[in-house]
Protein backbone atom coordinates (compact mmCIF):
# COMPACT_ATOMS: atom_id res chain seq x y z
CA UNK A 1 0.00 0.00 0.00
CA UNK A 2 1.55 3.48 -0.44
CA UNK A 3 0.50 6.49 1.52
CA UNK A 4 0.65 9.97 -0.44
CA UNK A 5 1.98 12.98 1.67
CA UNK A 6 1.94 16.68 1.15
CA UNK A 7 5.41 17.82 2.00
CA UNK A 8 8.07 20.72 2.39
CA UNK A 9 11.72 19.86 2.09
CA UNK A 10 14.36 22.25 3.48
CA UNK A 11 17.94 21.06 2.20
CA UNK A 12 21.26 21.87 4.34
CA UNK A 13 24.39 21.15 2.97
CA UNK A 14 25.30 20.20 -0.63
CA UNK A 15 23.09 21.27 -3.69
CA UNK A 16 23.70 20.76 -7.41
CA UNK A 17 21.55 21.53 -10.49
CA UNK A 18 20.11 18.70 -11.59
CA UNK A 19 19.60 17.89 -15.69
CA UNK A 20 16.42 15.95 -16.96
CA UNK A 21 17.53 13.37 -18.87
CA UNK A 22 20.07 12.11 -16.41
CA UNK A 23 17.34 11.46 -13.73
CA UNK A 24 18.00 7.95 -13.72
CA UNK A 25 22.10 8.49 -13.71
CA UNK A 26 24.04 7.80 -10.39
CA UNK A 27 24.59 11.53 -8.47
CA UNK A 28 28.05 11.89 -8.67
CA UNK A 29 29.98 11.65 -5.59
CA UNK A 30 29.15 14.76 -3.26
CA UNK A 31 29.11 15.80 0.57
CA UNK A 32 26.71 14.41 2.72
CA UNK A 33 23.52 16.67 3.15
CA UNK A 34 20.33 17.04 5.67
CA UNK A 35 16.64 17.01 4.47
CA UNK A 36 14.46 18.12 6.85
CA UNK A 37 10.98 17.03 6.06
CA UNK A 38 7.27 17.87 7.27
CA UNK A 39 4.77 15.84 5.86
CA UNK A 40 1.06 15.35 6.56
CA UNK A 41 -1.34 12.30 6.06
CA UNK A 42 -3.26 10.35 7.29
CA UNK A 43 -4.98 12.26 10.08
CA UNK A 44 -1.56 13.55 10.93
CA UNK A 45 1.73 15.25 10.41
CA UNK A 46 5.50 14.73 11.44
CA UNK A 47 9.15 15.76 10.99
CA UNK A 48 11.27 13.95 8.86
CA UNK A 49 14.99 14.79 9.66
CA UNK A 50 17.45 12.50 6.98
CA UNK A 51 20.89 12.84 6.74
CA UNK A 52 22.10 11.61 3.22
CA UNK A 53 25.35 11.09 2.02
CA UNK A 54 25.76 10.30 -1.45
CA UNK A 55 29.59 8.64 -1.18
CA UNK A 56 27.99 5.99 0.88
CA UNK A 57 24.77 5.63 -0.70
CA UNK A 58 22.85 5.46 2.06
CA UNK A 59 20.01 7.41 4.06
CA UNK A 60 20.30 7.63 8.14
CA UNK A 61 22.76 4.82 7.52
CA UNK A 62 20.32 2.38 5.46
CA UNK A 63 21.82 1.81 1.76
CA UNK A 64 19.71 3.98 -0.42
CA UNK A 65 19.80 4.59 -4.32
CA UNK A 66 20.46 8.34 -4.90
CA UNK A 67 20.24 9.43 -8.38
CA UNK A 68 19.68 13.27 -9.87
CA UNK A 69 16.32 12.24 -10.18
CA UNK A 70 15.35 10.54 -6.85
CA UNK A 71 16.49 9.17 -3.37
CA UNK A 72 14.64 6.17 -2.49
CA UNK A 73 15.42 3.53 0.01
CA UNK A 74 13.15 0.86 2.15
CA UNK A 75 13.05 0.81 6.09
CA UNK A 76 11.35 -1.37 8.43
CA UNK A 77 9.51 -0.54 11.40
CA UNK A 78 7.29 -2.28 13.86
CA UNK A 79 8.03 -5.71 11.57
CA UNK A 80 6.52 -3.81 8.37
CA UNK A 81 8.83 -3.08 5.33
CA UNK A 82 7.78 1.12 4.06
CA UNK A 83 9.21 2.03 0.39
CA UNK A 84 10.49 5.81 0.91
CA UNK A 85 11.01 7.84 -2.40
CA UNK A 86 11.69 11.36 -2.16
CA UNK A 87 11.29 13.61 -6.41
CA UNK A 88 14.55 15.51 -5.99
CA UNK A 89 12.62 17.91 -8.75
CA UNK A 90 9.33 18.57 -7.35
CA UNK A 91 10.34 17.83 -3.45
CA UNK A 92 7.79 15.49 -3.07
CA UNK A 93 7.60 12.12 -0.89
CA UNK A 94 5.75 8.92 -1.29
CA UNK A 95 5.70 6.48 1.50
Amino acid sequence: MSLRYVSTLLLAGATGAAIADESAAPAPDALPFTLVCYVEGGGGSAEMVLRVDPSLGTVNGIPATINYGQISWTSETQGNQYRTIINRYSGGIRV
